[in-house]
């Protein structure tokens, strides 16, 4: 889709059947796995394929060593960076939803009517987000620190970064992937 627009291509991101804005769960030859939250029987299926939809433009993504759920960064598009953790089955809103807000230039496409009709539920909000205040910005999805070579408040917390506000920061997490600080 284009990413100066509203573009109707990028509405693909909530159709299952389409491998764009998707995360995708695939064996090494890229048939899906039957315990893939879409699957149909079928593993050449590109719904068979899919984790998790609704995703922008994920920018690096690592596993949490604990429990194996991905968590990425997703540059935003006019407002929004996020950074997703990225459940079995999650809408993560794009391009009905930038950050935590609808996203006005898509709001009124009946695909986004249709998620904002579901409510909270409808999406997986992302586990943070920032404002890139018109100027460029690139969510960076990053690691967890396992080691203990630095200060313990590191120690199984999440580094992210934004590539061109050029910093890095870092977040913690409970067992249930929610923000914890």
């Amino acid at each position: 889709a284009s990413f100066t627009i509203v573009d109707e291509d990028a509405l693909r991101a909530q159709a299952l059947d389409s491998l764009a804005g998707k995360v995708l769960h695939i064996r090494p030859n890229g048939e899906g796995l039957p315990d893939n939250p879409f699957w149909t029987g079928d593993a050449s299926d590109n719904r068979s394929k899919v984790w998790a939809y609704g995703v922008r433009n994920a920018y690096r993504f690592n596993l949490r060593p604990s429990t194996n759920v991905p968590y990425l960064g997703d540059v935003g598009w006019g407002t929004w960076e996020e950074i997703n953790v990225v459940s079995k089955g999650a809408n993560l809103g794009w391009p009905c939803y930038e950050g935590e807000a609808q996203q006005a230039g898509y709001a009124p496409k009946p695909v986004c009517q249709s998620l904002y009709q579901q409510g909270p539920t409808g999406v997986r909000a992302p586990l943070v987000a920032w404002n890139h205040n018109g100027g460029s910005a690139a969510a960076t999805g990053g690691v967890f620190y396992t080691g203990t070579s630095y200060p313990a408040e590191y120690r199984g917390a999440y580094f992210y970064a934004d590539y061109s506000q050029g910093w890095i920061r870092y977040l913690r997490v409970n067992d249930n992937e929610q923000l914890v600080g």
